[in-house]
């Protein structure tokens, strides 16, 4: 700026001088000039319009324009005086012209009559123009018209009066002669009628008037040709005559022709195309005459020029075409004629005239000379060779004429008609190879066929396919794209394609053959393509596992084995075998045989044990093979058949409904139930069976004080169900089953919640020694009592109140058994499962027993889901067994769960100078409500976000609110879409009140800062809470609040630059409570400083320290510069005193609260500095002067009035004379 302002003084100041130096000459001219006037034009107006509006106003075309109506009219005279300006009156008008040219040697005289009428003030003038005609007198009777030459051919007339005057004109002009004859052209004026008549002095002479609208009829005089026209409006006229004769003599026509022909040989005719171009030697060409074989048909002719007809006479041995052309030819015309006759024969001449006389071509008559060239083509289903030819010569196709020019054609050329040209025509067989995949599928009553049939068709088209079928194959369809239709008769198929077809055709043909069930031989049907050249082909044959198959190798004709991958299927049948051929017959004889049906079972029982019942749901799987059945039999036990159910379990869309169930006559406590379906089953049929069983008591012996003696007998069969059950119980112990029952309701597990439940119950459960045992040590049911346990002496029983029991008996499949319309099928093998689940608050025991059953873990389950308490597994089930599974079952104490639990809050408030704050809490917790959710937050507060995961919703008042002061109770809905174990995210923004209001008046205060909380301390747990505050700076908080712990790194060296001495932890807050998505609201932190406070568990709310920190950097700063001041003249060892003293303070004050003696130091560091830089300039210039040397002191002056004695004073002993200079 300063440079721009330099630069523009000093071109200022030199125009300035400039001024000054040529002021005088300015003054000193004489006769200054006048300035200019200035010229005013029509006053401006001024339309303001806004910018933005410029192109919307001046670029509409629609736009109006408003202005005075005195404005309006001064314009409007302006544009009439402008049109007016510009037109010229019409003074004169040519009405009419009439020119009469009389031809005298070698020169032109034409008479002009010219007819104007004048309508304007004398004198009028009217131009003219003549060209290159030059005017030799004007006549008009009265002598009032002047004639004015203007320029090169171009005059004027001059009037001196109105009216219709009539201007007569002698014109002369050049008469020019050409090969084409003698004409002349001049030009002139245009008018409305303009006629012109022309007298060549010749007779019989052919004249041309340019332009001629319409000719006149005249009447020629002796040796003299007339012509008269009217022209209309022109501007130039130009007449030429020739003779009409020539003087010669009239000779005889004389012409040659170039003649190219083209046969085409196809669709069993022969198209001719000819094009005879005639050269006219001598005379004129006015009829053409033309030789066409008697067995063509002229189809059309036509020639370079019109052609006025055409027709066609028979002859012997010849038909002679004749055209008339609409005008006579002199030079050469070209005619062209199409012809077609049939195919006969194998053998065709083409072209020519042979030595007998017979024609095969076109050829010209009555010519001199013929030449021309012969192209032969033939379609694609014929082959043509050249037998015989003379008089032709082969040429190359880039010599051929472009007329007869195409790809593949066979040219010659001859130089005279007399030619011989034969050909063998025949038609192109097709070559056809086919390749064939047929699969044959061995059903129940008929063998299935697939052939799919992949054609490769060459040489020539097709319009029609045949295959041979073989004896008893029923077609059921054919498919291909380009199938018309088919037939099926006597044997053979006949495929009928939509058109003739070149190249690959694919055929897909279904049907099926009818087996007989007693005829177990067959041959293969492998239908069979006719008129092939090559036929290769694959045959497969698919079987389900009931049918075997047999074939002898010795027996194939034609045929030989080829791989059979067993994976490949259809429709459910396995790939039994395959084979190959290339030639035919094709014989491939086989043997089936039916395999009886395979029965097998597996059993998937699940019990579901609950505190009043137990749901028992049996899965009965029956997997039938070979051949199907509709019957299916199981039994099952007699208590379970009052609640039955049983459904069958469709598999799959086709599987069967259940037609009937009937139950049989129990038998040992069993129900045999028969099961029919609606049709016979193959493959899997599964049943479901629900019932449901109550527990009954568990009976335990009293306490009594002889021991209990178990006989031997029935000790061997109380070790059949529990091998390790003790046969004496101590009367004086509990039982262990009565200390796990009062330890499970007594003491609830470590670990809340359904999961610790589970994990213990899986431990129950997964116990070896429980696995083992029937039942808890020294107790058993009551009817196992009675069964297994013989006393010598009477025992007392007694209900165990904390334990019931059952035994729940698994369903047994069975066979069929042997009818009138049926054999047996017998089980050949039964597997099964057993899954036990129970009810939370239940703890179970279970044993199993009967055949192989075996206890497992749930997660080796296959058929049953791999959860639950308990498992086992069985791989027989014998008729003659009974696979049962005794359970007992204990009930926990309900413990009550907490329904939210926190696993992380984070609570941020930002500070001001105010009451007012803004508060932002975020939460990630689990909770086991789905629909709203209880918070509490402070009284009057403004809430502006509330979001659940990335959802914003509404907060919904309590209307009860019976929190008490200060706190307000809201419900939040927080219904989602996944489980009640997945953790979600809940935050809150609003703005608050502060109590008491921080920041006013004082070095320091406190502010409690209100925590939200999520539900209350019974319903709801807070695990980790971190809570960080903003203040303004200038304002720092010190220490830590009750139950938390500041976060971050202390960095005293910073308090020497600035106030902050905190560094935030380097985690960020985001990553630590996981992002919640983006909240609504912005949270202002700019010009504020965070403090990061930590607490384990849930707290209400937060009372913080807060400092003014320029009060006490003031106070304190004040108060070390006066230290600093005072001590400055004392020695070095007061002053490292009293910086030891401040030292020992701050760390007595460091002892109570570390962040209280930082920001002390902090506070201080201000007044710390100034007295270490005083001191330190103090100690520098008292050595400087110690360095100096020693200056004369001046004696004091003596008063000459009075005269004071000043007594000696004697300095303490430890004191030197002179002061010690700092």
């Amino acid at each position: 700026m300063f440079t721009s302002r330099s630069f523009l003084g000093q071109i200022l100041l030199s125009w300035s001088c400039l001024c000054i130096c040529t002021g005088g000459n300015l003054l000193s001219q004489d006769n200054p000039t006048a300035a200019p006037k200035p010229v005013y034009g029509p006053p401006e107006n001024i339309i303001y319009i806004p910018f933005e509006d410029f192109e919307d106003v001046f670029e509409n075309e629609d736009a109006s324009v408003v202005l005075p109506y005195s404005e309006y009219l001064e314009l409007w005279a302006l544009k009439a005086a402008a049109d007016g300006a510009d037109k010229k009156p019409v003074e004169a008008v040519i009405t009419s012209a009439s020119y009469v040219a009389t031809i005298e040697e070698d020169i032109a005289r034409i008479r002009a009559e010219l007819t104007i009428n004048v309508v304007g003030k004398p004198w009028v003038e009217v131009p003219l123009e003549f060209g290159d005609a030059a005017v030799g007198s004007v006549d008009n009777g009265d002598g009032d018209v002047l004639l004015r030459g203007t320029g090169d051919g171009t005059y004027s007339l001059l009037f001196k009066k109105q009216g219709e005057q009539t201007v007569s004109l002698e014109l002369t002009a050049r008469v020019v002669t050409s090969p084409d004859g003698r004409q002349i052209d001049f030009d002139v004026p245009p008018s409305a009628i303009t006629n012109f008549e022309l007298s060549v002095p010749a007779d019989d002479q052919e004249v041309e008037v340019r332009p001629r609208l319409v000719q006149l009829p005249v009447e020629d005089g002796e040796n003299e040709t007339r012509v008269r026209a009217s022209l209309g409006a022109t501007k130039h006229i130009a007449a030429a005559w020739r003779p009409r004769a020539t003087a010669q003599p009239e000779m005889q026509l004389l012409t040659s022709v170039n003649n190219r022909q083209a046969f085409r040989i196809a669709d069993g005719l022969i198209h001719t195309d000819a094009w005879l171009t005639f050269d006219v030697l001598r005379g004129k060409l006015q009829q053409v005459k033309v030789s066409v074989p008697p067995t063509c048909r002229v189809l059309d002719v036509s020639a370079s020029t019109k052609v006025q007809g055409w027709q066609t006479e028979e002859s012997d041995d010849q038909q002679v075409l004749t055209i008339d052309l609409l005008s006579a030819v002199d030079d050469e015309v070209t005619v062209e004629i199409h012809t077609e006759q049939k195919l006969d024969g194998q053998t065709v001449e083409l072209g020519g005239r042979s030595a007998d006389g017979a024609l095969h071509g076109v050829h010209a008559l009555d010519v001199v000379r013929e030449s021309g060239q012969i192209a032969i083509s033939h379609g694609d289903d014929l082959t043509l060779r050249i037998t015989e030819q003379a008089g032709v010569v082969r040429i190359e196709p880039n010599e051929v004429a472009k007329e007869i020019r195409q790809p593949g054609v066979l040219a010659f050329k001859y130089y005279n008609p007399e030619l011989t040209l034969t050909a063998a025509v025949a038609e192109v067989e097709p070559r056809v190879t086919v390749t064939q995949n047929t699969s044959l599928t061995i059903g129940d009553d008929e063998l299935d066929l697939l052939t799919e049939l992949s054609y490769t068709i060459e040489r020539a088209g097709l319009f029609e396919l045949r295959i041979e079928l073989p004896d008893g194959v029923i077609i059921d369809d054919v498919r291909s794209a380009q199938l018309k239709e088919y037939r099926a008769d006597d044997n053979l198929l006949t495929v009928l394609l939509s058109e003739r077809t070149l190249g690959s055709v694919e055929i897909t043909i279904e049907g099926h053959l009818e087996l007989d069930e007693e005829t177990p031989e067959l041959t293969l049907p492998v239908p069979e393509p006719l008129n092939l050249d090559r036929e290769t082909g694959t045959v497969r044959l698919f079987a389900d596992d009931s049918v075997e198959v047999a074939t002898d190798e010795e027996s194939l004709e034609s045929a030989r084995p080829a791989p059979a991958p067993p994976h490949l299927t259809r429709g459910g049948a396995r790939l039994r075998a395959a084979w190959q051929y290339t030639n035919r017959p094709v014989v491939i004889p086989i043997t089936m045989t039916r395999k009886p049906t395979r029965l097998s079972s597996s059993v998937a029982t699940s019990i579901d044990v609950q505190p009043t019942r137990t749901r028992v749901t049996t899965l009965v799987d029956f997997n039938v093979e070979y051949a199907g059945q509709d019957t299916f039999r199981f039994t099952v036990p007699e208590e379970a058949v009052e609640t039955l159910q049983i459904e069958a379990v469709a598999l799959s869309p086709t599987s069967p409904t259940l037609k009937q169930q009937t139950p049989g006559d129990a038998a040992d406590g069993w129900v045999p139930y028969t099961l029919v379906m609606q049709r016979d089953v193959l493959g899997q049929q599964r049943f479901r069976v629900t019932y449901d069983l109550e527990p009954g008591a568990v009976m335990i012996p009293m306490a009594v004080e002889d021991e209990i003696e178990v006989a031997p007998a029935d000790a061997d069969e109380v070790g059949k169900t529990n091998p390790e059950r003790e046969p004496a119980v101590d009367e004086h112990s509990d039982s262990p089953a009565e200390k796990d029952v009062t330890d499970s309701a007594e003491s609830p597990p470590a670990n809340d919640g359904p999961e610790a439940e589970a994990d213990a119950t899986e431990s129950e459960g997964s116990d070896d020694e429980t696995r083992d045992t029937g039942d808890v040590d020294g107790a058993t049911t009551a009817s196992e009592t009675e069964a297994t346990v013989d006393v010598e002496e009477a025992v007392e029983l007694e209900v165990d109140p904390h334990r019931q029991g059952l035994t729940v008996r698994i369903i047994r499949p069975l066979g069929l058994e042997a009818d009138d319309t049926r054999e047996a099928t017998a089980l050949t093998r039964v597997t099964g499962e057993v899954q036990i689940e129970k009810e939370q608050s239940l703890t179970i025991t279970a044993d199993a027993s009967g055949a192989d059953v075996e206890p497992i873990d749930v997660r080796e389950l296959t058929t049953l889901p791999k959860s639950g308490a308990m498992a086992f597994r069985y791989r027989k089930h014998p008729e003659d067994e009974t696979i049962e599974v005794d359970i007992t079952q204990a009930r926990y104490d309900v413990q009550e769960v907490i329904a939210t639990v926190v696993s992380r809050r984070l609570v941020e408030v930002v500070l001001s100078e105010n009451v007012s704050a803004t508060f932002r809490c975020r939460y990630k917790l689990k909770s086991t409500e789905r629909q709203r959710l209880r918070v509490e937050l402070p009284e009057a507060i403004e809430v502006l976000s509330v979001l659940v995961d990335d959802t914003e919703v509404r907060l919904e008042p309590d209307p009860a609110n019976a929190t008490g002061d200060f706190w307000d109770t809201y419900y939040v809905k927080v219904a989602r879409e996944g489980e009640s174990d997945e953790p979600f995210q809940l935050a809150f923004q609003f703005l608050g009140k502060v109590n008491p209001a921080p920041f006013e008046g004082g070095f320091q205060g406190k502010v409690v800062l209100p925590l939200p909380r999520i539900g209350d301390s019974a319903t709801a747990a807070v695990q980790q809470t971190r809570v960080v505050v903003w203040v303004p700076r200038g304002y720092a908080l010190v220490g830590d609040p009750a139950g938390f712990t500041q976060l971050g790194t202390a960095r005293p060296l910073r308090a020497l630059f600035s106030g902050s001495l905190w560094s935030p932890p380097g985690e960020d807050l985001d990553q630590w409570i996981g992002d919640v998505g983006n909240l609504t609201m912005e949270f202002p932190t700019t010009g504020r400083t965070a403090y990061h406070y930590s607490h384990l568990g849930d707290a209400r709310e937060m009372t913080v320290v807060w400092w003014n920190t320029l009060s006490y950097t003031l106070l304190v700063s004040a108060a070390l510069a006066v230290i600093a001041f005072v001590l400055m003249p004392t020695s070095w060892e007061n002053k490292l005193g009293i910086l030891l003293l401040i030292l020992f303070g701050g760390l007595l004050l460091g002892l109570k609260s570390e962040q209280v003696a930082i920001q002390a130091f902090a506070t201080a560091r201000i007044g710390l500095l100034l007295m270490l830089v005083l001191w330190c300039v103090r100690g520098v210039l008292g050595l400087g002067r110690r360095m100096s040397p020693e200056s004369p002191v001046a004696e004091p002056e003596k008063n000459e009035i009075t005269a004071t004695v000043t007594p000696a004073v004697v300095p303490p002993a430890n004191m030197s004379d002179h002061p010690e200079s700092d």
